[in-house]
């Protein structure tokens, strides 16, 4: 799979950009906001976290190389890991 499918894919399920050209597809979810982070190789899934400070972050919840990742038959995204 190559950036610019994931990016289409990410887009047609909903994931907006964060910023041009950064990367970064957000979307919210039950309430929670998760993200794509897309480098040039490899793609991670994250979630926002808030704490009890208020101080909110990004963490990572899957991960894996663009070369590993694909699109099945039903749409849905392969080949993330923890």
């Amino acid at each position: 799979m190559t950036r610019q499918e994931f990016i289409k894919w990410a887009e047609d399920r909903g994931y907006e950009e964060l910023r041009k050209d950064h990367g970064r597809f957000v979307k919210i979810k039950k309430g929670i906001r998760v993200c794509f982070k897309v480098s040039k190789i490899a793609v991670r899934y994250e979630r926002e976290v808030v704490f009890e400070s208020g101080e909110k972050q990004w963490v990572r919840a899957r991960s894996n190389y663009l070369k590993y990742l694909s699109i099945g038959e039903d749409g849905l995204l392969h080949g993330m890991k923890r």
